[in-house]
């Protein structure tokens, strides 16, 4: 073992070692019964949302709400966790912007040994329901949750002092089954004094944050390694800005019934069967009218998108100052706005089981400048999906080299329209490749 390995178990033992006020909900929910005059083996009917929220600290609130899960929900999430399970990551880095996916890097670390799985945003209907359910709780949208978390921790596995960031407002932690008594695996709040013993079906909700963007430090926290027995529970975090994921629907039929297709190649049979080459005549189709989008079925010959490909592929090899200029030339015909207003082009990949989620266009290198319209460029075709969907239009257009897609991400008063936020569906096999940019309102060349 390694002196960082060391150094994180000493950790975690020391923890383990630290005395401390023991929550447990069995204890609590009996107090609380014979105050109310409940039935102890009394349970909310899930079906009903009836649901108890206990707070159990006051400043920082932190609220213990018993029969979370049931029985089946546990059961189906450790199904759906079953041979998807890998060593957990620790998000690393220094804040230096309000994008925390630019300022950490998600890594290994001996500081946390377990090991997570990362469920789909509403995989499944039980998922989807639980998710419902957890934002109910929080009093936030489903948009701003993320991804749910499970987490498996073996004996002696450990997480230790950790925030869960500031970008988090909130957290919500569910234990999937009970330990054995003097079993361990408590999470343990070292600036309260507080160690919350691990409860089937139960869920412990408390706030990262004292006011936007600040953290709340006294909620660091850690899991403990338990001794004898394997430990579940699962992360639920509400991110401070919408994060939901776009997942792939369950079938190509659902699909179809989702989304409107486009494919430029069949654009084009429309108006001619001859050679549409963009160097004679450039076609451009309008495919939708708020906000304005077009497709343009072969900005780049086949010999372009080929040469672009390579660029994207291989840098600069290939690539000719008369490619690119001639691309920029009919791109900026097709938007309407000078060369000028441009912004720099971008190539991006999309492989096969990788996830998107849904956003409008920016200009990465001018965070404080709002593109007007956008750009985008297949370069290859795949063999299978691929498409570049726009979810709230209902709208998805087929990846064919060298077509384009121009649209309107800002309104006539400059602010984004989030109805034009895009993604990337993955393709079945192989990698799409695609080049990217944004138009300014103004001049944005030696900027």
């Amino acid at each position: 073992m390694d002196a960082d390995a060391l150094q994180g178990q000493a950790q975690a033992d020391a923890a383990t070692a630290t005395e401390a006020a023991i929550v447990d909900l069995k204890a609590i929910l009996k107090k609380h019964a014979d105050e109310c005059a409940l039935d102890p083996a009394e349970k909310a009917d899930p079906s009903q949302l009836v649901i108890r929220r206990i707070l159990v600290n006051k400043d920082p609130d932190i609220s213990l709400i018993p029969d979370f899960v049931t029985d089946a929900e546990i059961e189906h999430l450790l199904q759906l966790a079953d041979d998807l399970w890998a060593p957990s990551i620790v998000g690393s880095g220094i804040y230096k912007s309000n994008d925390e996916s630019k300022d950490l890097q998600n890594k290994p670390s001996q500081n946390r040994t377990s090991f997570s799985c990362s469920l789909r945003s509403g995989q499944t209907p039980i998922v989807k329901a639980l998710e419902n359910k957890l934002s109910f709780i929080a009093g936030t949208d489903t948009d701003y949750l993320e991804r749910l978390n499970l987490v498996r921790y073996s004996p002696g596995q450990f997480f230790n002092k950790h925030h869960d960031g500031r970008f988090r407002p909130i957290t919500i932690f569910l234990y999937l089954n009970d330990l054995p008594e003097g079993d361990g695996g408590e999470t343990f709040f070292p600036r309260l004094g507080l160690k919350f013993t691990p409860r089937k079906g139960c869920a412990i909700m408390w706030r990262n944050t004292e006011s936007a963007g600040v953290e709340d430090f006294r909620l660091v926290h850690q899991g403990l390694p338990p001794k004898t027995c394997m430990k579940y529970g699962v992360n639920c975090f509400f991110n401070a800005k919408p994060v939901r994921q776009w997942e792939e629907p369950e079938s190509d039929e659902e699909g179809a019934q989702q989304y409107r297709t486009v494919d430029g190649a069949e654009l084009l049979k429309e108006i001619e069967q001859g050679v549409a080459d963009p160097a004679q005549r450039l076609r451009a189709f309008q495919v939708f009218d708020d906000p304005r989008m077009v497709v343009v079925p072969q900005l780049l010959t086949a010999a372009e998108a080929e040469t672009f490909h390579n660029w994207a592929i291989n840098g600069t090899a290939g690539m000719t100052t008369a490619v690119l200029s001639g691309m920029e030339a009919r791109l900026s015909a097709v938007a309407g706005l000078p060369e000028s207003h441009l912004g720099d082009l971008n190539t991006m990949t999309l492989a096969a089981q990788m996830l998107s989620r849904p956003q409008v266009m920016a200009d990465s290198k001018r965070p404080g400048r709002q593109p007007v319209k956008a750009a985008l460029i297949f370069l290859n075709e795949v063999p299978d999906r691929g498409e570049l969907r726009f979810p709230q239009l209902g709208l998805q257009v087929l990846p064919r080299a060298g077509c384009a897609v121009v649209w309107d991400v800002a309104g006539s008063d400059g602010q984004p329209i989030e109805r034009a936020a895009h993604l990337g569906r993955p393709p079945t096999s192989g990698v799409r490749y695609v080049a990217t940019c944004v138009f300014h309102d103004s001049p944005v060349r030696g900027l």
